[in-house]
């Protein structure tokens, strides 16, 4: 009878701990519309001319400091890939809402807070580290002086 417990409770908790991380899961849609939507993509791909989705990830991960993708943004360095095509792929994945614009950060309105942001995605894209407020204010000092003491040598020379 103790055994039974045992093997009871191991697996009440395992039931238990399947049912949270499945409760924690975010899922789009279920099994069915994703295996039609997969369909209706190897079709429009074949139709379409779409390229594979392996080229097509390449080309946006050279790209990963971008907000928003268009049709100028999907275009092949050697042409390949037809504008009207890149328009329809872009309107079939324009109907998922977890593709659409999602609005500016609150934190974008100051100016500063601007600033910041646009040098976090310049630093994304030349891979290096964005200087931090501290540093951006020590080197607009050093540059103010370094203005200053040319002026002044250049009004005092004759």
């Amino acid at each position: 009878f103790l055994m039974l417990n045992f093997l009871l409770a191991i697996i009440v908790e395992s039931y238990m701990r399947v049912k949270a991380e499945i409760e924690r899961q975010e899922t789009e849609q279920n099994l069915m519309a994703d295996t039609g939507a997969a369909l209706v993509v190897c079709c429009k791909r074949l139709i379409r001319r779409w390229p594979s989705p392996y080229r097509i990830i390449a080309r946006l991960e050279e790209q990963n400091a971008k907000l928003s993708i268009g049709i100028e943004n999907l275009d092949f360095p050697d042409g390949s890939w037809a504008r009207d095509s890149r328009m329809h792929f872009l309107q079939h994945y324009r109907r998922y809402d977890f593709l659409q614009k999602k609005p500016l950060p609150e934190r974008l309105h100051n100016f500063d807070n601007a600033v910041d942001d646009i040098e976090k995605r310049i630093a994304l894209l030349v891979k290096t580290e964005a200087p931090t407020a501290l540093e951006r204010t020590l080197k607009t000092a050093v540059h103010k002086r370094r203005m200053s003491t040319a002026t002044a040598a250049g009004d005092a020379s004759p």
